[in-house]
């Protein structure tokens, strides 16, 4: 599951995850060693080889038999964040320099590994719907519960910087009612779906379903995680 995917249209996503049901492997990880291309320092960590997926949660999340998102390592000596081929020789050479003078921002929070991600993405000015994406995948990383508010709103606010020229832009109006309505910030979710209701392109057909669950849950003032109708 790369970290720069990106949703394009939901029927997509959901046909993707039904082709994904189909391989029929549980969850495979095995321990890795790694070298930080920051300060060399080799280490162990696991790598997920094989997973099945069952469905999708109503922030996209994929669920089943997998550890979601897949791990991505973190160095243990400077705190890296990485994956092999995921930045280029210059991009590598900016964050080293970067890292030579400064900690990763919230280096001390122990947030999860797509937190700090996403923090690189940022220095490195890699493209907004990306960093949004991988914020995202921070609060489907995340098992502590004192993080979850902030985790939440840190994705919304890089969501809400998603031009409406963007091909996921939509679909990123979608995740920002379920994470306001998980907030418990029922008022912004309702304003959320108000616009999506306004795109007659995009609100229609399943769409149409998934708002109509979000607003049952709304006037539940449900605040758990819930699969896609």
């Amino acid at each position: 599951m790369s970290v720069f995917k990106k949703s394009k249209r939901i029927v997509a996503i959901c046909f993707f995850i039904f082709l994904c049901i189909s391989s029929g492997f549980s969850s495979t990880v095995r321990e890795h060693e790694f070298e930080c291309p920051i300060c060399s320092t080799k280490f162990n960590y696991r790598v997920q080889y094989s997973y099945s997926l069952f469905g999708q949660n109503l922030d996209l999340k994929p669920v089943g038999a997998a550890i979601i998102p897949t791990p991505i390592p973190k160095c243990e000596k400077c705190g890296f964040v990485f994956e092999d081929e995921l930045f280029s020789e210059e991009e590598l050479k900016i964050l080293k320099e970067y890292l030579s003078k400064n900690n990763l921002p919230d280096a001390d929070k122990n947030y999860p590994n797509y937190y700090y991600l996403g923090q690189e993405m940022l220095i490195l000015n890699k493209p907004i719907e990306n960093i949004a994406w991988v914020f995202l995948e921070s609060v489907w990383e995340n098992n502590n519960e004192k993080n979850k508010s902030y985790l939440m709103s840190n994705a919304i606010k890089y969501f809400e910087l998603v031009p409406e020229t963007s091909e996921s832009y939509e679909n990123f109006l979608l995740i920002r009612v379920d994470l306001e309505r998980r907030k418990g910030n029922f008022e912004n979710a309702a304003k959320i779906i108000e616009i999506i209701k306004q795109r007659t392109d995009f609100y229609k057909g399943y769409i149409i379903e998934i708002v109509d669950c979000q607003e049952k849950l709304i006037k539940a003032k449900d605040i758990e995680e819930h699969s896609l109708p």
